[in-house]
């Protein structure tokens, strides 16, 4: 069990001040745990960079693949995101909520996995922040995530700077779906059904 450093917020009660010390510790450098959709995730400001990194090692990851990008509104994923038809159309639907869709960087040639979150708090935490947050489930590397405030302690009490809990969660992933190119692809099956994203889709025509 590591020793415990991190301070523990009741995420559910939490005021407007706690989320702009937050965002401030954020904006710092500090990694923070709370519940995203369906799972707990660990979470840092995309500008620090060497947050986004401490993740990796928290989590023990070795590969390179990028983290989710979370954001409080269309307009922020459009200033990132070359944001097509097909993902304004699942975002009207699906956002704010469990969907993560692929998109092309608005500029370069690397692909962004990005969503709003549906937590209200999560979205206005993010709006103090003030730029996009990077965003992973909160699991060592090949285990599954921990979905209660006693395993999140255990696990992760003495590794990051904040924990918000808000008891226990489903467990279910965010649905990834790659909408970067004229085909779909479902990359990873979750919370959000792939019959109601098709679904959603065929209507539009």
């Amino acid at each position: 069990m590591n020793r415990m450093k991190a301070r523990v917020v009741n995420f559910k009660r939490i005021q407007n001040k706690c989320l702009k010390k937050i965002a401030g510790a954020l904006k710092s450098g500090a990694v923070m745990i709370c519940p995203t959709d369906t799972i707990y995730g660990i979470s840092v400001s995309a500008r620090v960079r060497k947050s986004i990194e401490k993740i990796r090692r928290i989590k023990k990851r070795r590969d390179k693949k990028p983290f989710i990008i979370l954001v409080d509104s269309i307009n922020s994923a459009k200033k990132i995101t070359r944001f097509n038809g097909r993902a304004l159309v699942l975002a009207k639907k699906f956002w704010p909520g469990p969907l993560t869709m692929i998109l092309n960087a608005k500029t370069g040639s690397k692909k962004i996995a990005i969503r709003i979150p549906g937590r209200a708090k999560l979205r206005k935490l993010i709006g103090y922040l003030g730029c996009p947050m990077v965003s992973t489930s909160a699991n060592i590397s090949g285990q599954k995530p921990a979905n209660n405030e006693k395993a999140l302690i255990k696990r992760f009490g003495g590794l990051v700077d904040y924990m918000l809990l808000a008891g226990r969660v489903s467990g279910l992933p965010s649905t990834i779906v790659d909408v970067s190119s004229k085909k779909i692809k479902i990359i990873r099956q979750g919370a959000v059904p792939k019959r109601k994203i098709l679904d959603c889709l065929e209507n539009r025509e």
